[in-house]
């Protein structure tokens, strides 16, 4: 089949697909980028992998009676569509003016070598499947850690910071056990979310339609992890070369998911 790789489209692009065309888009999958959307579903789900988050403008009046209780406490400011680090900042009290966003409680960060970093973890949706790419990449900030709220120190963005390291490279003790946790953390989001994914499905043939999905995601010091974000279009951008070994095989595994080969990288994880 071809391959129509896009952004998102609107609904009536996907019908009009030929038999022999594939997508890399879903029609609703914008859902996963907006984090007021994507956090109001899970906080209303009362998930356990998630940072205390208040959803604005939904939880003003609630995230200002946790910070008249707890004023000493720091949290990360993102504006909903924010991307690259854009818009982030640190907050003790809401800026007195700002468009859609979540507020989220800093997680104390599991370090190696005194640093911070976090996960990017690659899912495929396909077919009603959910894979997970064996390959993750582990995002460092270039400080080390020091409890200061400054990007460098705190944000592992690859528009701020460039130091990358194939996560299994790191052998970790518990590393397994992570691999356990990224899993649940992203079955069950896609399940959370997948009513309103699949709401314009009946209109066109989704299994036209694949989806190559970037969980954001870091280990807390006590070895659990969060979910920080979804990336329903994540950068293809290759920033080191470590970054560009794991994109490559990436894409070529994930062409060969579509196409009914061998799964390479990818091992199925859930259903849809």
């Amino acid at each position: 089949a071809d391959v129509v790789w896009t952004i998102s489209q609107q609904l009536g692009f996907y019908k009009k697909l030929s038999a022999n065309q594939m997508s890399n888009q879903l029609p609703n999958v914008q859902i996963l980028d907006r984090k007021d959307e994507l956090f109001s579903i899970l906080t209303d789900l009362n998930v356990d992998f998630i940072p205390l988050t208040f959803v604005l403008f939904r939880d003003h009046a609630k995230f200002n009676e946790h910070v008249a209780q707890q004023n000493s406490e720091t949290f990360i400011f993102k504006p909903s569509l924010s991307s690259r680090g854009n818009g982030i900042l640190f907050i003790k009290r809401l800026p007195e003016q700002f468009d859609k966003a979540v507020v989220q409680r800093v997680i104390e960060p599991f370090l190696i070598n005194g640093k911070k970093f976090d996960l990017r973890v690659y899912c495929l949706l396909f077919k009603n499947k959910i894979f997970k790419f064996n390959q993750v990449l582990a995002r460092f900030c270039n400080l080390v850690y020091n409890g200061d709220f400054d990007q460098q120190r705190q944000l592992t963005n690859t528009f701020i910071n460039k130091n990358f390291v194939n996560f299994s490279d790191l052998k970790l003790p518990f590393q397994q056990e992570i691999g356990l946790q990224t899993n649940e953390i992203i079955v069950k989001t896609i399940l959370a979310v997948q009513n309103k994914l699949f709401s314009s499905q009946k209109k066109v043939n989704h299994f036209n339609q694949f989806c190559l999905l970037g969980f954001d995601i870091i280990i807390s010091r006590e070895q659990k992890c969060y979910l920080l974000e979804v990336n329903a279009s994540p950068s293809l951008q290759v920033n080191c070369d470590v970054d560009g070994k794991i994109k490559k095989k990436l894409i070529r595994d994930l062409i060969q998911v579509i196409q009914g080969g061998q799964k390479g990288g990818f091992k199925e994880i859930g259903e849809m």
